[in-house]
């Protein structure tokens, strides 16, 4: 007997899943052989489990294959090549009431046939041509069925002894492990700075790419992925020896969101009617809010973490995937505006967080919503060794910043045998808008490495400075249409002959 299963469950990893499907087999005392449909072509075979009434006794089992004259993608090729068939005669049709035109204009036909060839030709050939693509529609849609039919008759069956003590229906379920799903998270940050808060939404995006659609599925989703094969690392030796050191420095630079371009805030005068148009039309909705959707369970075992949504999905077989909602929580934020002109003379508006209110999982890219506006898109990635993360929600286009660092003056001491070079900074900060702004500013002077260089420092214009970094921080407090100027002096003394690494700073 063929049975047949339906699939209910899918546990989704980051790479693979696990199957649960569903049947049920009528038995009789004693032994009843029956063949199991349903695994799909793209399944881990040797993971195959059965789960019944412990009274049924399985033996014999074994993995087979679809009959020839059971499968289905050979009646599917035959449409398909009798539909080929059929266009062909139709293009040669057509070709022939083209030809038909060379007899309308020859000495030997009659008015009466160049008058009835005349007036049938255009129906005809427009007859064929509906017909032409029609037939090509249908020959698509034969190339889908015949891939998906291929599929099907690729698909292992699982042939099985089963010994019943009495005649009753019996469910069972088959699992499997599923080498053709995965799912990976998306974020989505919704910055409310009236209240204070931030809105972390966590997404996951599922894909699957087996040989069947899948159709009203329990999902749970898994954050680990299966391990076949494991064991404990082995440390080998670590030797210590003298090697030539190169020192290169680094300097801290300001997340980059993926940002519209300016020009998309400067909107015409017409486009504002067509809004203000479909707002009329479609009533009061200053009201409205974000949709809050229903979170899915979490639970957290040794390995991994699990999110099971409450509704059932349909994901079809080498598609879009299926975007759903996990989780979402809101926390206290800090939102300021910091920049680097060093690196970048743009300002951004930053949400700062206490990585503590922050779930250990969270990695990934972001769309950020700024008082509900979308600006662009940010990495999450928190570094929890550390107690706040700054999350880049945007540039502050009204805040314009110039940074300009030349050479003083250098001189040579012939007694002491060095020499020294004094350099300066200016950072220019202005706000051009009608309201104060608070920015913190960052830069830096360079730090010495090795023990006969010195770096002297002649002003830091009152910056908060840190002497083991080199970085320098202002805090300042702009004023409606206020420019602030920003000035640092250094002398950097090293040996005459050495050459300095200009790369250092």
């Amino acid at each position: 007997m063929n049975i047949e299963t339906v699939l209910k469950k899918a546990y989704v990893y980051r790479s693979g899943c696990m199957v649960t499907r569903y049947g049920k087999v009528h038995l009789v005392p004693g032994e009843n052989r029956a063949v199991i449909a349903g695994m799909s072509s793209t399944a881990f075979i040797d993971t195959m489990q059965l789960k019944m009434d412990p009274t049924v006794k399985a033996s014999a089992v074994h993995i087979i294959k679809k009959d020839e004259d059971e499968q289905e993608a050979g009646a599917i090729a035959d449409s398909i090549n009798e539909t080929k068939e059929m266009i062909a005669v139709l293009r040669e049709q057509a070709e022939m009431w083209k030809a038909g035109a060379e007899f309308a204009r020859s000495a030997n036909a009659s008015l009466s046939d160049v008058e009835t060839y005349i007036a049938a030709y255009p129906q005809r050939v427009k007859e064929i041509r509906a017909e032409i693509r029609e037939l090509e529609k249908e020959l698509k849609r034969l190339n889908k069925e015949l891939n998906k039919a291929s599929g099907r008759d690729n698909r292992p069956l699982i042939s099985v002894i089963l010994n019943a003590q009495e005649e009753k229906d019996y469910p069972f379920e088959l699992i499997y492990q599923e080498t053709a799903a995965y799912w990976n998270t998306l974020y989505e940050v919704h910055a409310d700075t009236a209240a204070g808060t931030l809105d972390v939404k966590m997404k996951a995006e599922i894909r699957q790419n087996t040989d069947e659609d899948w159709k009203d599925v329990k999902l749970a989703l898994r954050t680990g992925v299966p391990v076949r094969s494991a064991s404990l690392p082995f440390l080998n030796p670590v030797y210590l020896d003298f090697r030539t050191q190169y020192h290169n420095s680094t300097a801290d630079m300001m997340p980059r969101p993926m940002m519209a371009s300016r020009k998309m805030s400067l909107n015409s005068a017409e486009p504002m009617r067509e809004s203000a148009e479909m707002e009329d039309a479609w009533g009061d909705t200053a009201a409205l809010g974000r949709v809050q959707m229903e979170d899915a369970q979490v639970s957290s075992g040794d390995t991994m973490t699990e999110y099971t949504p409450t509704a059932l999905y349909d994901i079809a077989a080498g598609g879009d995937g299926l975007n759903i909602d996990l989780q979402s929580f809101t926390m206290k934020a800090d939102y300021v505006t910091k920049a680097v002109p060093k690196k970048d003379i743009r300002a951004y508006l930053l949400a700062e967080i206490s990585t503590s209110d922050l779930p250990a999982s969270i990695r990934g890219n972001a769309a950020v919503y700024l008082d509900g506006v979308y600006t662009g898109t940010a990495n999450l990635s928190p570094d929890f060794t550390k107690d706040k993360y700054a999350i880049a929600l945007g540039m502050q286009e009204a805040i314009s910043l110039t940074r300009k660092e030349n050479k003083k003056k250098s001189s040579e001491a012939f007694l002491r045998n060095s020499q020294s070079t004094v350099y300066e900074c200016e950072i220019k900060v202005s706000n051009a808008k009608d309201t104060p702004v608070s920015i913190t500013v960052t830069d830096q002077i360079p730090v010495a490495r090795e023990a006969a260089i010195t770096v002297e420092v002649i002003s830091d214009d009152h910056a908060v400075r840190d002497a083991k970094t080199g970085r320098l921080e202002w805090k300042l407090e702009l004023k409606p249409q206020e420019t602030r100027i920003l000035r640092t002096e250094y002398r950097v003394n090293w040996p005459k002959d050495k050459n300095l690494n200009q790369s250092s700073f």
